[in-house]
């Protein structure tokens, strides 16, 4: 006999993190997967006070704002959430979430502008970071952690990723399986390599190698494939860190220079490290930076603070706008440094 509880619920609303909100038997249920307008049928995961978790096995009606999703991942992959929404509807759902928060959390009905649009809607990140695991039975799994655990969802690419990341992917595969470096294993601390972390700016392809230990493993090698495959526009770099929490370590050392690691970021040259901060989505980051242009101009400050201000790009551009003295604030030693290098730099 089974001891599973399946319920329906008609889908009414979405909640902030984009599960569909039902009700049944006037408790709240909240589904992923499920969209307004749909009778689901659930299976219960969790039942809580107020409100109840559940899985999606069954929709009736199909939702006018449901598309398949493009990437073959989705389903196990943690890394997308609302990829089954039209990309109109996923610009609401983000509207609407800001305007409930401001309203629930700051008390105020001011009106909410729609979203942007991204100019690109697959392919606009300039950066990810992939994790990599061993697993108790020796299987190597290179991807994203499935929502809500450390469990990896193995890839093989990721749409959203402006471009090179299969390629990346493979060649690390490639010597893990040769035996050229080892996965981490999170139950024992073993292993090397813990994280891939690829960027592409101006052009050229940054891969840092996150590793428990910067030793005898054939950096060298991996690097002197990815210079081979990205045809020499790529910086290979070799973070250190064998501890948790935090990505990045403290030590970073270059292993393959295949092209210049300063590059041009909307008019500015700009040294690029694996600590550096950029907004992921070149294409939406240059409206950002536009708007917040002109609201300096209009505002005419007598002196302009870029709080959290990463490498100094904004600032930078801040500073040549409005011609006021113009504060960067950053507590990442790295970034600040990566900023100073940036005034110089551009005069």
């Amino acid at each position: 006999m089974s001891d599973k509880e399946i319920l329906t619920a008609d889908i009414t609303a979405l909640s902030s993190e984009g599960a569909g909100i039902g009700r049944s038997d006037g408790i709240a249920v909240f589904v992923p997967g499920a969209l307004p307008g749909e009778k689901a049928t659930v299976e219960v995961a969790a039942r809580r006070k107020n409100y109840i978790t559940a899985r999606l096995l069954s929709r009736g009606a199909k939702s006018p704002d449901r598309v398949d999703p493009v990437c073959p991942h989705y389903a196990a992959c943690g890394g997308c959430g609302i990829m089954h929404m039209s990309y109109a509807a996923q610009l609401r759902f983000k509207r609407d979430k800001v305007a409930a928060a401001v309203l629930r959390i700051g008390g105020s009905d001011i009106g909410v502008d729609d979203a942007v649009p991204s100019p690109d809607i697959l392919r606009y990140r300039n950066k990810i970071c992939l994790q990599v695991r061993a697993e108790a039975d020796g299987a190597v799994k290179i991807g994203f952690f499935r929502e809500g655990t450390h469990v990896v969802a193995d890839i093989d690419d990721c749409p959203l990723f402006c471009g090179g990341a299969a390629r990346v992917i493979e060649i690390f595969r490639r010597f893990l399986k040769s035996g050229g470096i080892t996965a981490y294993r999170e139950d024992g601390g073993t292993g090397l390599l813990k994280h891939i972390i690829i960027r592409r700016l101006d052009g050229v392809t940054i891969v840092t190698a996150v590793v428990t230990d910067a030793g005898e493993a054939a950096y060298g090698e991996i690097g002197e494939a990815l210079r081979k495959e990205q045809g020499g526009g790529i910086v290979f770099y070799v973070n250190v860190n064998p501890a948790g929490g935090k990505i990045l370590g403290a030590v970073t050392r270059a292993v393959t220079v295949g092209a210049d690691s300063v590059r041009t970021v909307c008019g500015l040259k700009v040294s690029v490290s694996p600590e550096s901060f950029f907004q992921v989505n070149d294409g939406v980051s240059a409206r950002i930076y536009g708007d917040i242009l002109l609201a300096a101009a209009d505002i005419g400050p007598r002196a302009v603070i870029d709080a959290y201000c990463g490498a100094g790009l904004l600032t930078a551009m801040l500073a040549s706008a409005v011609r006021k003295p113009t504060h960067g604030v950053e507590i990442v030693r790295e970034a600040a440094a990566d900023a100073r290098a940036l005034v110089k730099r551009n005069n």
